[in-house]
């Protein structure tokens, strides 16, 4: 799993780099592998059974049948059949390491900031708003205790992600409004 979020990041940074927006698919691939990852177990599955096949299908596998539907077409039935409980793969493992890592890294920033009176003004699973001149003392600081760069580009570093066309500056808020959660203006 390693290998390949590894993979996937550097070549997501190539492409960012290039200004290819094919980037926002590996992020995409990447924000889905937890999500997939931590998925509650697949207890059933769908078959769809010819009609003349359908008595004897029944006859093997009556046990599991939950359900079963002639379709519209007369010709096929939509049978939903349980898995057996040692069938009930799934990866939720990596996905609690996933989530407790990225636990780790928001806690340290915040927490970070919070013994050094920084305010954040929103944070959430993987992003803060904190006013620019507080960025520099929370890195020198983050770098003292932890030795490593807080600010980068790099797998388990933060900066600043605001994208805009043309902007010749580094883009920053002046005023902010919330309405929720990645809903910010």
């Amino acid at each position: 799993v390693n290998e390949v979020i590894t993979h996937l990041f550097e070549q997501r940074l190539k492409y960012k780099k290039e200004k290819n927006p094919v980037q926002l698919i590996f992020k995409e691939i990447m924000n889905s592998s937890y999500g997939k990852s931590a998925l509650k177990p697949i207890d059933s599955d769908v078959e769809y059974v010819p009609f003349d096949s359908f008595n004897a299908f029944v006859d093997r596998n009556f046990n599991y049948i939950k359900e079963a539907t002639l379709l519209a077409n007369g010709k096929y039935y939509k049978v939903k059949t349980m898995k057996t409980i040692d069938c009930h793969y799934n990866n939720v493992h990596i996905g609690v390491s996933i989530l407790s890592w990225s636990k780790r890294i928001m806690n340290e920033v915040m927490c970070l900031a919070e013994d050094n009176n920084l305010l954040i003004k929103y944070q959430d699973t993987d992003s803060m708003h904190i006013p620019s001149k507080d960025v520099v003392v929370l890195g020198k600081k983050f770098k003292e205790k932890y030795k490593r760069e807080l600010t980068g580009k790099q797998l388990g570093q933060f900066h600043i992600d605001f994208d805009l066309d043309g902007a010749v500056e580094e883009i920053y808020a002046i005023k902010s409004i919330f309405l929720g959660k990645k809903s910010y203006a």
